[in-house]
């Protein structure tokens, strides 16, 4: 668990594209592994021809991980990637889950993609059993604010930065082995349990 840093991690390489990541949460981990406070900055913007990949913040994991017992694995931080040319930048992704439901709970935080160039995207799912749950917060993409290619997000409101709406919003794409997800979010002082049924409008 990391708690009260500032990460920057700045790479280039002007012959190849490579995948620059500030944290990534792999593997099966555990429900206990959390980020708080923590600001992370990837510039991977290169001065060749070629575009890199980064990820302020990359959940890869395989396991049912950092839910459902209400562990907040990312709070208070702040996630935002860098590029240019035809590389992709993307605040929190999420392409785990091959072996199980990967789900990752963020409250009152900001993922950005951004730089001069390329595919600059917020919050991205890439796999059917990815789950994420944004309470609060924003998200921020020059391409898109939230991108979700497989798996589901559920937005309980967050500030789209690039629009400047609040979105409470569950989104699916496409059909998950998982009819439902049950998220419990923290309002202030008391617990809001938010049900999101997949393909529905959102219900507390």
């Amino acid at each position: 668990s990391l708690h009260r840093l500032t990460l920057d991690l700045a790479g280039d390489d002007p012959f190849a594209g490579h995948t620059f990541k500030g944290v990534d949460f792999p593997g099966t981990t555990v429900e206990t592994a959390w980020l708080d406070d923590v600001d992370v900055t990837v510039n991977a913007q290169s001065v060749g021809a070629f575009g890199h990949t980064a990820y302020g913040i990359h959940h890869s994991g395989t396991g049912g991980t950092l839910f459902p017992g209400g562990q907040e694995a990312i709070r208070r931080c702040s996630a935002t990637a860098l590029v240019n040319n035809a590389g992709t930048a993307i605040g929190l992704m999420a392409d785990g889950g091959a072996a199980g439901l990967a789900r990752i709970l963020a409250s009152n935080s900001r993922f950005a993609g951004g730089g001069t160039a390329g595919t600059r995207i917020g919050v991205r799912t890439n796999h059917a059993q990815n789950a994420v749950v944004l309470n609060g917060g924003a998200v921020k993409g020059t391409t898109t604010d939230v991108q979700v290619t497989a798996g589901s997000v559920l937005e309980v409101g967050v500030l789209r930065e690039t629009t400047g709406e609040f979105a409470s919003t569950s989104m699916r794409n496409p059909e998950s082995a998982y009819d439902t997800m049950n998220a419990r979010v923290w309002c202030g002082d008391n617990t809001l349990v938010v049900d999101a049924l997949y393909g529905s409008d959102v219900t507390g």
